[in-house]
């Protein structure tokens, strides 16, 4: 657990690892995925969106990707999580909330351009 009452009475060092060993999880079941929802940390995913019969299920999983990233991080982003964590994991935090935000947008915008909302 990352964010019980036990979680937040940890060193400083176990929560960090702990925080590590989420990620490294989730990356772990994204490399896993079939060949092209690998992808889906990128910013590009015409071929997945181009094909309708796995659309759906790749938007899916996107989502559970990218809100996995903001689950896990986010609560390390900001001044509140002063002293939880070390200074590089909440930059590290931030860098993989603002990142995950671009590629949602990106993919955002993929899809308005794609026309497919009203199919």
């Amino acid at each position: 657990m990352l964010y019980n009452q036990q979680a937040l009475r940890q060193s400083l060092g176990e929560r960090e690892h702990n925080l590590e060993t989420a990620y490294e999880l989730l990356e772990g079941w994204r490399s896993h995925l079939p060949a092209p929802l690998q992808e889906i940390h990128k910013h590009d995913m015409h071929r997945i969106l181009d094909d309708h019969q796995t659309r759906h299920i790749a938007l899916s999983i996107f989502r559970q990707y990218h809100e996995a990233i903001f689950m896990i991080y986010f609560p390390w982003t900001g001044c509140q999580s002063g002293g939880r964590v070390s200074e590089d994991c909440r930059r590290k935090s931030m860098e993989l909330c603002v990142n995950s935000a671009q590629v949602v947008l990106a993919i955002a915008n993929q899809i308005l351009c794609l026309d497919i909302l009203d199919r």
